[in-house]
């Protein structure tokens, strides 16, 4: 089976593009990260920062900026992702919600919502990278609740934090010989369809919530990879 063209749709800074291959991908812990091969009438020069937006059948699944370009065989390579600055900050007595929007903010970070419980750090010093700041806090919050937490980008671009839900609505259902092209423990292999962090699926009558995806979208040969 080979994906419609139709199906995928791909605009950088408000103009679409159709990409001779695309990659998305998304794991626990990890910034989204997409790559994508523009050849032809699309092999133009595009500005570092512009807005990257990747639908599959109308529903968003990556949004990002263009962080690098480089030339490669048969086109130019697109590098796209989430450009976080580095920051020193330092924190005493202060509550979980205001150090969070401080982080986010001095990352530079455009949108974010977080589900973050309303308890005091006694101290909380970061000096590094923007993700590996709030990676370090979004790990620390467990040092304070009874939860472990998601930090992530969701499909819209938004950064997001909350405890990790152990249940929800059911994405979609993948039986192997039906829907499924490779079934093992920890993955699921398929023909793509929109799926997101978090969400939940249904793998051999087994409910599994997605920790990592991988899209590879070309005209000729598209899969998806789903990681539980």
């Amino acid at each position: 089976m080979k994906i419609d063209r139709l199906a995928l749709e791909v605009k950088i800074g408000g103009e679409r593009v159709r990409p001779s291959l695309l990659r998305v991908d998304q794991y626990s812990g990890v910034p989204p990260h997409c790559e994508m091969v523009l050849s032809g009438e699309y092999r133009q020069a595009v500005d570092v920062g512009e807005r990257v937006l990747v639908s599959l059948d109308s529903k968003r699944i990556f949004t990002g900026a263009l962080l690098v370009s480089s030339t490669v065989h048969g086109g130019i390579l697109h590098k796209c992702g989430h450009n976080l600055q580095t920051s020193v900050l330092n924190f005493r007595k202060e509550k979980a919600p205001y150090i969070f929007d401080a982080l986010a903010d001095k990352a530079g970070v455009d949108k974010w919502k977080g589900d973050v419980p309303f308890v005091e750090f006694p101290h909380f010093h970061c000096n590094g990278g923007g993700w590996g700041n709030l990676l370090a806090f979004a790990e620390g919050l467990s040092d304070f609740s009874d939860d472990s937490f998601d930090l992530y980008f969701d499909s819209a671009g938004v950064l997001r934090l909350h405890a990790t839900e152990d249940s929800g609505s059911i994405s979609v259902e993948f039986n192997r010989g039906e829907n499924a092209l490779l079934i093992t423990d920890k993955t699921v292999t398929a023909f793509p369809r929109p799926l997101g962090y978090g969400d939940f699926i249904k793998v051999n009558s087994k409910v599994r919530r997605i920790t990592g995806l991988r899209y590879l979208i070309s005209p000729r040969n598209s899969v998806m990879e789903a990681m539980f």
